[in-house]
């Protein structure tokens, strides 16, 4: 073991001391960061955007929350507190849709609940103040990159790396959109490494 003294911190505050780890994001000594700063470095603001945001992104947001939360061993409501958010929004939504009906029951079944979701649709500040932002299709991607200023919309990419796009189930029936939940939560799980 070695130490080495480099004399007096030229910044005179004590260091954090933070312990970080499957469901635990505490404090255990304040120092020159307090807890708020620490939260929102530690975690990341995470949208999806798909067309109308009643089906496809409001699906995406909750698994998303789900796996994240798994991944950290916490309920999904302590989520904030390790710094991570999640939204989703339309490029041609309306405000204050609820999610369909289907979305709402398909992801009921795996006990993720997105039934007090609201549509809302894209615009640049909401998108800019996210850390990274996942378009479902190329549509959805061009329609981001349009509504950003040039050179601001590199946080914004395909919910897939490979370039499949998450098929609309809008007014099929349930097992259409069982089929979307399971391209999606297959597509989440490949970045959630990425996040967590």
């Amino acid at each position: 073991d070695l130490v080495l003294d480099a004399g007096p911190c030229r910044l005179g505050e004590s260091s954090v001391v933070l312990r970080v780890g499957p469901g635990h994001f505490d404090l255990l000594r304040p120092g020159i960061l307090d807890l708020e700063a620490l939260r929102s470095t530690a975690g990341l603001r995470i949208g999806f955007v798909c067309t109308g945001n009643t089906c496809r992104s409001p699906m995406a947001e909750g698994i998303a929350r789900d796996l994240v939360a798994r991944r950290l061993e916490v309920d999904p409501a302590r989520l904030g507190e390790f710094g991570f958010r999640f939204v989703s929004m339309g490029v041609m939504a309306g405000s204050g849709a609820p999610a369909s009906s289907h979305a709402v029951d398909v992801l009921a079944r795996e006990r993720i609940d997105i039934s007090s979701h609201l549509s809302q649709p894209a615009v640049p500040d909401e998108i800019e103040q996210l850390d990274r932002v996942y378009a479902l299709t190329q549509r959805h991607l061009d329609a981001l990159r349009a509504l950003l200023p040039p050179g601001r919309a590199r946080h914004c990419q395909l919910l897939d790396p490979d370039g499949e796009e998450v098929p609309d189930p809008i007014g099929g029936p349930l097992a259409e959109y069982e089929r979307t939940a399971a391209v999606i939560r297959r597509l989440v799980a490949g970045r959630l490494p990425e996040w967590v």
